[in-house]
């Protein structure tokens, strides 16, 4: 699986966020699935990229994921609750 990702997945000291946004980008058949995955992994691969920390990355490529969930008007799991209530 690793070489269909193009990366490799399980590394020590990699976020589970990262393999599992790589591995929407590859396998989904949902495009909107994809495109905030995609998204995710941009902001994070280019913020890595910057030399910011892991964390920082992090937090920047969940807001680029919120951003592109907003626009393709998807729910985020905090709007579930919301939603519940």
């Amino acid at each position: 699986m690793s070489a269909l990702l193009g990366r490799s997945v399980g590394s020590a000291g990699r976020t589970p966020d990262l393999d599992l946004m790589a591995a929407v980008v590859a396998l989904s058949s949902s495009t909107p699935a994809r495109e905030v995955a995609a998204a995710w992994l941009a902001a994070y691969d280019t913020a890595s990229a910057m030399g910011v920390c892991q964390d920082e990355a992090e937090a920047r490529a969940h807001e680029a994921y919120r951003r592109a969930a907003a626009r393709l008007r998807l729910p985020l799991a905090s709007d579930a609750g919301a939603a519940a209530a």
